[in-house]
């Protein structure tokens, strides 16, 4: 078991409240919410949601103890910002932290695994978050091997490539890299904690992360997930669904215009589930797309009545809240899911999210509108995709307007078919469905992994 120190923790006796602030916080004091360095959004509630495999505890309580640590410090999305006006990475750090990982009992893990931001601090490429994290480990005296960093972004493995050489180090003499694919572990973890009864709840305010666990019924369970019976059922019964497409859309980026838009103008809004709010005020620049670009801005002047669009209820604060399913009449109702990704741009990682994982527990096909090569790296640890009833070539398109054509057509496809004919449809991907079901809720997964490896250090 894996146990997670903070210095500021505080717990009832049964585990379902706890408060907790980020360690080393960076800026100190009453900073805006954007400015700060670190985070207890992801790694503090899978220590309450898998709490077989995880744990935590105020760190002056294991060192005092003799237990053996994980000290956490999860770095924001703004990070490449808060490094380059302060590069002292951890500053505060307790010295009785630094004092156990030199003797081996503790590793510091630099966490940025839930974001694919890139690693270059400045425009030109010259500094990196590796040199903070190198700088880090010679100010403080520390084994490398106790120090380990993590990114999301999963094109960052050849930048640290590219930095080792350019620098003259070796890996096995360096700080311990990884890049992982977190989601799948953490959809997992929140499916098992509501098939166990229990609900995971956060807020946050002014740097206080309060999580509580709070009772769910087995028929709110049961709501929340489609299970392999019902998809049984279905089938022998010969239901069709109401609906063709599902799409849920938080945040009102371009590309998630663009795909509502185009939904709009082609008819199949009213044959689909969609969510869209309103986005901000001059955000309609569509004739952008070049091929798309008159009638995709009309059809987005003809959705402004129909705005917002909605059919979730995802809260507005980011954490592992989106990494669990609200209820599961939308998968139900809708045989295709156009999963929008956080963006398509050009030379970006491929991003695989809550947002794909989702549809893969709850037995739906998708449409990837995210960057190049993600379905390609999906089908790379594992999963399936579903290129016999679309052309999945879309994938492989770099240029992102391009690529966003692609799936247009994509969309097309599915959506001219009758609900006889998306039935059938849907129904011939069922191997892949049950496959990827399996695969998220039973595969052995990077982050599994990680901390596999991580407690090995510590053994």
């Amino acid at each position: 078991m894996l146990v997670f120190a903070y210095d500021m923790l505080r717990r009832n006796d049964d585990w379902t409240h706890v408060e907790v602030r980020p360690n080393c916080q960076f800026p100190s004091g009453p900073t805006p919410f954007d400015e700060r360095r670190y985070a207890c959004g992801q790694l503090m509630p899978m220590c309450l949601l898998d709490r077989q495999r995880l744990r935590c505890e105020q760190t002056e309580a294991l060192v005092r103890a003799g237990h053996p640590f994980v000290y956490p410090l999860e770095l924001r999305f703004n990070l490449r910002t808060s490094l380059l006006a302060n590069p002292d990475l951890a500053p505060g750090i307790p010295a009785a932290v630094l004092e156990q990982v030199r003797q081996g009992r503790a590793a510091i893990l630099v966490w940025i695994g839930h974001e694919h931001v890139p690693l270059h601090l400045g425009p030109e490429g010259r500094i990196w978050v590796f040199d903070v994290l190198l700088k880090f480990l010679y100010d403080h005296g520390l084994p490398p091997e106790r120090v380990w960093f993590v990114s999301g972004n999963l094109f960052s493995r050849l930048g640290f490539q590219n930095w080792l050489r350019d620098r003259g180090f070796t890996e096995g003499g360096m700080f311990r890299f990884r890049t992982v694919l977190m989601s799948p572990t953490t959809v997992r973890m929140q499916y098992l904690a509501n098939a166990r009864g229990e609900e995971l709840g956060l807020t946050e305010t002014d740097d206080l992360w309060t999580y509580d666990l709070s009772p769910l019924g087995a028929d709110d369970f049961a709501g929340r997930y489609v299970q392999p019976a019902e998809i049984a059922a279905e089938r022998r019964s010969g239901k069709l669904r109401p609906k063709r497409f599902l799409s849920m859309n938080r945040q009102p980026w371009l590309h998630r215009q663009a795909i509502v838009s185009h939904l709009q103008g082609k008819g199949f809004l009213d044959d689909s589930l969609v969510s869209f709010r309103a986005p901000p005020h001059g955000m309609s620049d569509l004739s952008a797309f070049p091929r798309f670009g008159k009638s995709l801005l009309e059809s987005w002047q003809a959705l402004q009545p129909k705005l917002p669009l909605v059919i979730d209820n995802a809260a507005e604060k980011a954490g592992l809240d989106f990494h669990k399913v609200a209820f599961g009449w939308p998968y139900r109702d809708a045989y295709f899911n156009i999963v929008t990704e956080t963006e398509i741009a050009l030379d970006v990682a491929p991003i695989c999210t809550e947002k794909l994982c989702k549809p893969m527990l709850n037995f739906q096909p998708f449409i990837a509108a995210s960057t190049a090569h993600t379905l390609g790296y999906l089908n790379g640890i594992g999963f399936k995709t579903f290129s016999n009833i679309i052309d999945e070539g879309y994938d492989t398109v770099a240029e992102p307007v391009a690529r966003l054509t692609r799936i247009f057509e994509q969309i097309d496809r599915l959506g001219v078919l009758s609900p006889a004919e998306a039935r059938d449809r849907y129904f011939a991907c069922l191997p892949a469905l049950e496959h990827n079901r399996g695969q998220l809720l039973g595969g052995d997964h990077q982050l599994d992994r990680l901390f596999d490896d991580i407690e090995a250090t510590l053994a």
